[in-house]
């Protein structure tokens, strides 16, 4: 035997041996994970994507005709003239690549013409099954928004733009019959409707593609009804069950999934679902997590024409990496190549890298050929070119305004805008109905106010459209004052040498910085976290250094430029209008166009007419007023402060960053994305996993506490876990609570929003969303005791943070915080809120606090309960708030029954707020809902008949009432018709019901008054006591009420009124200060003795002052009160005689009626 043989002998039993010992060796865990998933070797797979690729065929724009080519100023139309040589380059790239790579498939993610020109697809189609045959390379397609039942799809075939052939989803089906489907494993086929039809799933080298469309553009799915393509995206429940058993069985057959479809399951920026709108597909908040759970790691879409990477997780540590691919079209003009690879152990990778489109063969559009990278010239065509943004405005300006103007010089501007959706007529004869009528002879019907309405746009057409090219130059001049503010003391400079534009000599402007934040959102590559300009830019945003330039050149372009300088002055008041040529008081019309004529010497211009009828009237004394722009600048300098300026300025510093600022991925354009398996999900409130909006209350009696807070739909565990007081408690983890303690728990499925564009009382945009809100009722709490509490999800152990519940003893002794109008526009603003009520309760170790309303700046406003609740949750979270309505709440429906969990309430509407009431200790506190209102802006009689009950059915010692709008007050709101009412009403009302001080807020002021009765002060005796160190006047057993307003605890604090003004109305008050800083006010009770103290807070550095303070002491065992005067209402029980008895008097007299025509006739 050789020596040879010996050799491989010895390997042959080497093997052996090893076999069997490995045979009987336990598996690993991860080989045996291996083999369920049906992975028994790597597998790889190479593609191409390419996306939005809005295909247009020389033919449809007549060869490039002078037409269509005049339509490329108008918007995108740069883009479909330049796609037939982009998708040239693009292929011919691809197929190079291919050679070295082995591509074998292209993905094209939807919007694949222009705007679903039927023969757009068929030429697009017809050139992808040739690059099929020359390079076989299979291509997979799907329908995006505008490919199917578009409804602007146009041709210049004819030297003009008209309606060419649409595409249907049967269409659609036909053309691309070889492109995707002729691979198809799987059809998805709705049992009823269209939506969705158009989806597929391909088998491919051990990886599962599955091909979803999730257009909108069918009657079943579409908000309006129609056959016609929207923007937004759906899949349907049934279409989302197809995908789920997709990814389900390509799982059981060890089949990698990749999600393919035109629209985002992940948002690639926080302005993508809040502001753009119809990017994410619907119900993504929760549609996304199921796909995800089930197995679906990574998807593949298009839409937003950007180049991004993002990824989620879900509550069960899933991901999915969402590789969306820009526009091939439009700047950066990128593709991308995948390389995918699976291990045995199911570990994907996925190397990504883009591709510019003319990397192989350079552009080349209408015989022209473009230098290389063909980005930089896309840069200029689709946003700025060498004239900047405003070049760009001007063209695109000048390009809508012309064939506007074509559009009313043909059809008239009634009719055209008809035909855009407007109906005017339409609208105002269904809100108008017949009009005025005698007989059959109309006085004023719609046909009078469509002759004013016509006259005026026929006005607006003379003066602005008939020369086009001069309009847009003169608002392009006027928006270049803005795009000119400086915001930065340094120069943008890093694109100057790639794309061209900035300028190294001067500092940065507003124009500048929307310019890089074009580039930052779309291109992918770069950061500007690394450009000093961008950064310090939106620091000056964020500080308010700027925005007051910015604003001031707004206030510049619409007052001056557009209203006083244009619409104002070149628009006619023509009031004869309102009675044309056909109408029966045809000639009333005339006499008043004279008139006007004369009257106003020949001006009748808008301007002239509003000044000269407020210079007259400022004459009589019946308004303060001269002009109109008095009228804005009043209202400026009242409501407009400082602060909200600079919550302007952050709003818009936090929207440069949504869209310029990834924090997903650094880098978007090349990079390796993994999955491994599940990671450990981040648990935060602002992602909803952890409680957000956490508000304490109050319970149904002393010994009860309610908890109410929000999550995501997906957290469904509505825990509380209860411990003694510690200094270093012990929690379990589980929801448990101390013996004697009950809890009742309840989860209510809920619809909250925000808007996508923020301004604080103005927003626009909302977005809206589903959340979970969880409800704890605490009940068996012992007397004196103090506890731990904190709330969540027990099974994720996802729990808020740690509060505390302190109760009432029982004794005379009680302090409390009064707080008012906490209201901001931004999350920095709230801080200032969060360090008011962390210096109150330091000082006073609140039982409580009494929150007068305006919460936040509209009461449908999620995000701004969120600041409220979640900056001072270390301060809420240890003590109870019980929050009036405000006009600001009242903005919004069911704002405070959303936010506030409260007990005892009366039955009541709950829209505009809530009125109820609650104890503490010998304190009984009714707060009320001045949004609650009769016909003539009094308080409801319901809510008066209750507050008279419930006062006299309480024997606590002291009494109080809260509410939002002040009757009392220096502010802006002292005579106001529903504050004169109120005031009517309760200024008696308080005494007689023994009220010893009534809480206000709304006018952002401090003000306090003395004891008053019937709105006249009462005369007290006074003496002095001390308490904690300090001297105090006290009123002694005054049988009138006391009335407060604590200025502001937020940031927005408002100019006094002059005290002469006032004096019209209510004596003068006793203390006037006039703050400029956040404040509150604290109230100790012991025993018999109320002191009150009011403090302004330094927060920077957290130091008050004391600008007010007196005591109240009173006899307890008499009670106060006056008692309640019934009085007879004869008008209203009159009113009421009236509404039954004149219905039963016309029934006789109808029935009479008929009587007597059924003899007579």
């Amino acid at each position: 035997m050789n020596k040879t043989k010996k050799v491989s002998r010895k390997i042959i039993a080497f093997v052996l041996t090893l076999i069997m010992i490995l045979s009987i060796v336990p598996m690993s865990s991860s080989a045996a994970d291996a083999i369920k998933k049906g992975l028994t070797a790597d597998k790889e797979v190479n593609f191409a994507v390419m996306s939005d690729m809005h295909y247009y065929p020389a033919s449809l724009t007549g060869n490039y005709n002078e037409a269509f080519m005049k339509s490329t100023k108008t918007a995108l139309a740069r883009e479909p003239y330049q796609s037939v040589g982009i998708l040239e380059s693009a292929l011919a790239g691809i197929a190079e690549h291919a050679k070295k790579n082995g591509m074998k498939y292209l993905v094209l993610s939807g919007d694949l013409t222009s705007n679903g020109e039927y023969e757009a697809h068929r030429q697009l189609a017809a050139r992808l099954e040739k690059f099929e045959k020359d390079t076989g390379i299979q291509v997979i397609a799907i329908n995006g928004n505008h490919d199917i039942n578009k409804a602007n799809g146009t041709t210049y075939e004819n030297g003009k733009a008209e309606p060419t052939k649409r595409t249907t989803p049967e269409d659609f089906l036909e053309i691309y019959k070889n492109l995707g489907y002729d691979l198809a494993y799987h059809r998805y086929t709705p049992s009823k409707g269209k939506a969705n039809m158009l989806s597929y799933s391909v088998r491919a080298d051990g990886y599962r593609f599955i091909v979803m469309d999730t257009g909108k553009y069918s009657s079943d799915v579409t908000e309006k009804g129609k056959d016609l393509a929207e923007t937004a995206g759906c899949l349907t429940t049934e279409a989302t069950n197809w995908v789920l058993g997709e990814i389900a069985d390509a799982k059981a057959k060890g089949e990698t999934v990749i999600g393919v479809s035109h629209h985002n399951f992940v948002p690639h920026f926080t302005g993508e679902y809040t502001i753009i709108r119809g990017f994410v597909i619907d119900g993504w908040e929760e549609l996304t997590d199921k796909l995800v759970d089930a197995g679906m790691h990574f998807s593949f879409t298009g839409h937003i024409h950007d180049s991004d990477i993002a990824q989620t997780v879900t509550d069960d540590g899933e991901t999915l990496t969402e590789i969306c691919t820009d526009s091939l079209t439009a700047f950066p003009n990128y593709f991308r190549e995948v390389n995918a690879t699976t291990d045995v152990n199911g570990k994907t990778a996925m190397k990504i890298e883009s591709k510019d489109v003319d990397c192989v063969l350079p552009v080349t559009v209408n015989g022209e050929t473009y230098a290389t990278p063909y980005r930089i010239k896309s840069l200029g065509d689709s946003f700025f070119g060498e004239g900047g943004l405003s070049a760009t405005a001007l063209n695109m300006l000048e390009g809508l305004l012309g064939e506007y103007s074509e559009k009313f010089a043909k059809d008239g501007m009634v009719a055209t805008l008809k035909g855009m959706g407007l109906d005017i007529e339409g609208k105002i004869s269904g809100f108008f109905g017949d009009g005025l009528k005698i007989g059959d002879t109309e006085l004023f019907t719609t046909k009078n106010l469509m002759g004013f309405i016509e006259d005026l746009l026929n006005q607006v057409y003379e003066n602005y459209l008939t020369d086009p090219d001069a309009t847009a130059k003169y608002l392009v001049n006027s928006i270049n004052k803005l795009l000119n503010v400086q915001v930065s003391e340094l120069p943008n400079t890093r694109f100057i040498d790639e794309y061209g534009f900035g300028d190294r000599s001067k500092p940065g402007t507003f124009e500048d910085l929307l310019e890089c934040i074009i580039v930052y959102k779309y291109e992918g590559k770069l950061h500007m976290k690394d450009d000093p300009f961008m950064m310090d830019a939106i620091d000056q945003l964020n500080n308010g250094d700027t925005v007051f330039d910015i604003f001031n050149a707004l206030i510049d372009i619409v007052s001056n430029d557009l209203l006083q300088d244009k619409l104002l002055k070149d628009l006619d008041l023509n009031l004869g209008a309102f009675f044309p040529k056909g109408t029966t008081l045809e000639c009333v019309g005339k006499i008043l166009a004279v008139t006007m004529m004369v009257i106003f010497l020949g001006d009748t211009s808008y301007l002239n007419v509003s000044n000269k009828i407020l210079e007259a009237a400022n004459k009589l004394g019946v308004v303060d007023f001269k002009s109109l722009w008095g009228i804005a600048e009043y209202y400026m300098g009242e409501y407009l402060t400082d602060t909200q300026l600079e919550g302007v300025g952050q709003t818009l510093a936090n929207i440069a960053c949504e869209f310029a600022y990834d924090d997903n991925y650094i880098e978007d354009v090349n990079t390796t994305v993994i999955y491994d398996g599940k990671v450990t999900p981040v648990a935060t409130r602002e992602n909803y996993r952890l409680p957000t909006i956490v508000s304490t209350t109050l319970g149904a009696d002393q010994s009860s506490r309610n908890v109410s807070w929000y999550t995501k739909t997906s957290v469904k565990g509505t825990d509380i876990e209860i411990v003694p007081y510690s200094e270093n408690p012990v929690f379990t983890g589980k929801s448990m609570v101390p013996y004697g303690v009950k809890v009742n728990v309840k989860t209510e499925r809920t619809e909250r929003q925000f808007p996508g564009v923020d301004l604080g009382v103005i927003g626009i945009m909302n977005y809206k969303f589903p959340m979970n809100r969880h409800i704890a009722e605490v009940s068996g709490l012992e007397a004196g005791k103090k506890y731990l509490y904190r709330v969540g999800d027990a099974s994720r152990n996802w729990w808020s943070d740690i509060g505390t519940f302190k109760m009432a003893d029982g004794s005379d002794e009680t302090s409390f915080i009064h707080i008012c109008d906490p209201q901001s526009q931004s999350e920095q603003q709230y801080e200032t809120f969060s360090k008011v009520i962390e210096t109150a309760y330091k000082m006073y170790d609140s039982d409580f606090i009494i929150n007068t309303g305006d919460n936040v700046d509209h009461g449908d406003n999620f995000r701004q309960w969120q600041w409220l609740f979640n900056t001072a949750s270390e301060t809420l979270m240890n003590t109870t708030m019980m929050s009036a309505s405000g006009n600001h709440e009242g903005m919004g429906s069911y704002a405070i029954e959303k936010n506030y969990y409260y007990s005892n309430v009366p039955e009541q509407d709950t829209e505009s707020g809530i009125y109820f009431s609650f104890d503490y200790n010998n304190i009984h506190v009714a707060v009320l809902n001045t949004e609650n209102l009769n016909d003539d802006k009094s308080l409801s009689d319901a809510q008066v008949d209750w507050l008279v009950d419930d006062m006299q059915s309480s024997d606590a010692d002291w009494k109080f009432v809260a509410f939002h709008k002040a009757i009392y007050s220096n502010g802006s709101h002292y005579k106001d018709k529903d504050v004169c009412k109120i005031r009517d009403e309760l200024c008696k009302l308080m005494p007689q019901l023994g009220i010893d001080m009534v809480f206000q807020g709304h006018d952002h002021v401090y003000l306090r008054t003395d004891a008053m009765i019937d709105n006249k002060v009462e005369s007290v005796t006074t003496s002095t006591a001390e308490f904690n160190g300090k001297e105090y006047t006290v009123k002694v057993n005054p049988v009138g009420t006391v009335y407060e307003i604590s200025g502001c605890s937020g940031v927005k604090i408002y100019n006094q009124k002059d005290e002469s003004l006032t004096d019209k109305y209510f004596p003068r008050a006793e203390v006037i200060k006039n703050v400029t800083a956040s404040m509150f006010s604290g109230i100790s009770i012991v025993g018999d003795t109320l002191y009150f103290d009011a403090y302004t807070v330094d927060t920077e550095n957290g130091k008050t002052e004391n600008i007010d303070s007196f005591a109240i002491k009173k006899d307890l065992s008499v009670k106060k009160g006056t008692g309640v005067n019934p009085s007879i209402d004869w008008m209203k029980i009159f009113s009421q005689v009236i509404a039954v008895v004149l219905p039963l008097i016309k029934s006789i007299i109808s029935w009479v009626f008929d009587f007597i025509s059924s003899k007579m006739w």
